[in-house]
């Protein structure tokens, strides 16, 4: 019988996925000459805040990505009418 994780696991989506959506936005970004890009995309606003559904082990591995590949990964969050929370890459 397998393990809960291991379903996880199967289930996907893995780091190389949530990299390549991150990659996208990263290039959009530094087409426009900005030096970082926040998304508010779903999974990846919740990986440093705390509620991230996703598969923890490929969350932490493509954040472990990025940091070796010398980007600097935070959280946005600002409290106005609404909440606006965001995973910001800056290079």
């Amino acid at each position: 019988m397998i393990t809960a994780k291991q379903a996880a696991e199967m289930a996907g989506p893995k780091a190389e996925e949530y990299l390549e959506f991150i990659e996208k936005k990263i290039v959009e970004a530094a087409e426009k000459q900005n030096r970082e890009v926040v998304i508010r995309d779903t999974p990846y606003c919740n990986w440093l805040y705390g509620r991230s559904e996703s598969n923890p082990d490929e969350v932490k591995k493509a954040l472990k990505i990025l940091s070796d590949n010398g980007f600097k990964v935070s959280l946005h969050y600002q409290e106005n009418q609404f909440v606006d929370i965001g995973l910001v890459i800056g290079w």
